[in-house]
């Protein structure tokens, strides 16, 4: 009797085992991705530049798809429209990634039209891409989405190092006939709870030089410190660019420092100053901007914020905006 009673607790231990086993076997699966990003502004100001500009706009819209293959594998196919700045949105749709993609405990390799990774981290910190981009994005020091490959390794629960290879042209131009890739490597550092440490260098180099012009190497440095905890994150970023376009001697420094804080549970006061240093005057500027962030439901916010720009060079006026910016996505 007794070898029975054992015979069948054996018997319904495997069967339990065995249909745990079935519940936890991974499924392969997808899933849309829809996001918007949309704005009502009116500059002010002494110059019409500003009081003129005025209206609602559509400043983004992606769609696309994502699909987990297995544990460790996945894909994403993303459709970008975002605004060219000439109003005509039907002619700027385009692939902004298109990516197969491994990750373990330790290793993250991306290979495609990727999004790039070597601001990332900034772009987090700041927390309000849906209004503005992030410091090295806005004042184009690199590209956020090109054709390449990104290899991440996960050297100890604090410590990561990251590789880029891409074409460097951006994800609407293809590779340059003469073959010459943007290199970039990365270390973040979080030695504390919040706390995290940044810094990439990259490495572009120039096409041959049209004759009459000077043509350099171009290449980039850029560190970032910042601190994050429940109620609120603070992030500081110092970047360099060296012959910016690949034009000798041209070279631009960004200071941009930024914070928010929570107010309620589904509201947030943010701030953020730049200071974009060019030895070309008129390349020159100081932006300021502050607002709050509502979340609505899941998935949409609402953002009223104010932006003032001062330029180093007095030729062109000093003026601002208000912004009433929205973002939803599912």
């Amino acid at each position: 009797m007794n070898k029975i009673l054992t015979i069948m607790v054996a018997a319904l231990v495997t069967l339990s085992l065995s249909a745990q086993e079935e519940k936890e076997a991974f499924k392969p699966s997808g899933k849309t991705v829809f996001k918007v990003f949309t704005n009502w502004h009116q500059g002010f100001g002494d110059d019409d530049i500003y009081t003129d500009d005025s209206g609602f706009e559509l400043s983004r819209g992606v769609m696309g798809y994502q699909y987990q293959f297995a544990p460790n594998w996945s894909s994403k196919v993303i459709v970008d429209m975002a605004d060219p700045g000439s109003g005509k949105l039907t002619e700027v749709a385009y692939i902004r990634n298109a990516y197969i993609a491994y990750k373990d405990d330790r290793l993250n390799a991306v290979f495609g039209i990727i999004g790039m990774k070597q601001f990332k981290t900034q772009e987090n910190n700041w927390g309000y891409r849906y209004l503005y981009k992030s410091a090295m994005d806005e004042y184009k020091f690199n590209n956020s989405v090109d054709a390449g490959l990104y290899i991440k390794y996960e050297i100890a629960d604090w410590m990561s190092a990251d590789v880029t290879i891409s074409n460097g042209e951006g994800a609407k131009s293809q590779q340059d006939t003469e073959g010459k890739y943007r290199m970039g490597y990365g270390a973040e550092i979080k030695p504390l709870d919040g706390l995290t440490f940044r810094a990439y260098y990259d490495y572009f180099y120039a096409p041959e030089p049209v004759a009459g012009t000077l043509s350099d190497n171009q290449d980039m440095l850029a560190l970032f410190v910042g601190y994050e905890q429940e109620k609120f994150r603070v992030g500081v970023e110092y970047d360099i660019l060296n012959n910016y376009k690949f034009v000798t001697d041209d070279n631009r420094d960004i200071f941009s420092v930024y914070g928010s804080v929570a107010l309620a549970k589904q509201m947030q006061a943010f701030a953020r100053y730049d200071m974009l240093m060019a030895e070309e005057a008129l390349s020159s500027e100081n932006v300021a901007i502050a607002g709050f962030e509502y979340n609505v439901v899941k998935g949409v916010k609402v953002s009223p914020n104010f932006r003032y720009i001062n330029y180093t060079d007095s030729s062109q006026e000093d003026g601002g905006f208000f912004y009433l910016n929205f973002e939803y996505k599912f």
